[in-house]
């Protein structure tokens, strides 16, 4: 069944060892967050790493694991996004993170890259690097101090230096208070971004709520009570640094309230298709089809939330009961 949210759902997405797993994939998976490296150089306080240090961190995904991760996307063409980026800061090791956007561009020419920073330890000779191993899009957030308190002043103080210090022109998009985004010219191909988000504010642009407490992980910002779907789950894959797969962006296996979410581990539990298609995920898919209250740790999350109208919980409820979920609990 098409819905108006670009994902098309089947009954597939709510089984397990169907046969079709690749297929399913391929049609429903256009966002691939992979964590390659795990050291991040800030603890901000909105952030789980002011909590789960990383810091002190080095690691780096394997030489083995990374390859058949290409090798599973390249036997379907994958061109959709690719980001490598989730609690890390990829940039922190440029040798490492060119060669990895090198490979993925070679093997993948059709996928889109895209790398989320600090823009810490980016330059402008970096960004030609960047450019030169095949990455397509770079959005670097501007932050204040790790225990800062957001400042409008300051942050457009700071956001104006970030890009001052880059040396090359560039275009302001948005200038507000709690957000501010601008637009790199850069070399042909490689889009590059500046931001600066108030995180601390629990409402953003057009009154869409936009603070997120990571699975529960920062309880300060806590405070929303969830009704609607998650159509992450449907069309989106998440990727630790050793291959465990997690439902979310949110979730992370190093905070141990989070541990018994994991979906499962490319290698242990087979290709990146039979993870994304195993009977966990296809478990949180039913959980999150349809509005209504939601647990733990969804429970409080307010990432990509869909407006709830009668016209919209019709359309769910009726998607539900065509694929014969009726009677799940929600």
């Amino acid at each position: 069944m098409k819905t108006r949210f670009d994902i098309t759902l089947n009954s597939l997405h709510f089984a397990a060892a169907h046969g079709h797993e690749r297929d399913l994939f391929k049609m429903s998976v256009a966002n691939i967050e992979m964590e390659v490296s795990e050291f991040c150089n800030r603890a901000c306080s909105f952030c789980p790493n002011a909590l789960f240090d990383r810091r002190g961190l080095k690691g780096t995904m394997s030489d083995a694991l990374y390859g058949r991760i290409m090798a599973d996307l390249a036997s379907i063409d994958y061109a959709g996004r690719i980001c490598f980026h989730r609690y890390n800061e990829p940039l922190a090791d440029r040798e490492y993170i060119l060669g990895r956007i090198k490979e993925c561009a070679q093997r993948l020419p059709r996928a889109h890259t895209k790398i989320y920073t600090n823009g810490d330890y980016l330059t402008a000779d970096y960004l030609d690097d960047l450019h030169a191993a095949g990455l397509r899009e770079l959005l670097a957030t501007v932050y204040l101090g790790d225990t800062q308190k957001y400042d409008p002043a300051l942050m457009a103080q700071r956001f104006r230096a970030r890009l001052e210090a880059l040396g090359l022109p560039y275009e302001m998009m948005v200038e507000e208070p709690d957000y501010r985004l601008a637009r790199v010219t850069h070399k042909g191909g490689l889009h590059v971004y500046y931001r600066g988000k108030n995180f601390e504010n629990p409402i953003g642009e057009a009154g869409q709520i936009q603070s997120w407490d990571r699975g529960g992980s920062v309880e300060s910002l806590s405070t929303y009570q969830r009704r609607s779907p998650c159509l992450v789950v449907f069309n989106e894959m998440h990727i630790e640094m050793d291959g465990t797969v997690v439902p979310c962006c949110n979730i992370r296996t190093d905070n141990p309230e989070h541990r018994a979410y994991k979906v499962g581990q490319i290698g242990p539990d087979g290709s990146i298709f039979d993870v994304w298609c195993g009977a966990a995920m296809a478990a949180w898919r039913r959980r999150l089809l349809r509005f209504g209250p939601k647990d733990a740790p969804c429970r409080s999350c307010s990432f990509a939330v869909v407006k709830e109208t009668p016209a919209l919980v019709a359309q769910f409820e009726d998607a539900a009961r065509q694929l014969g979920l009726f009677d799940q609990a929600i």
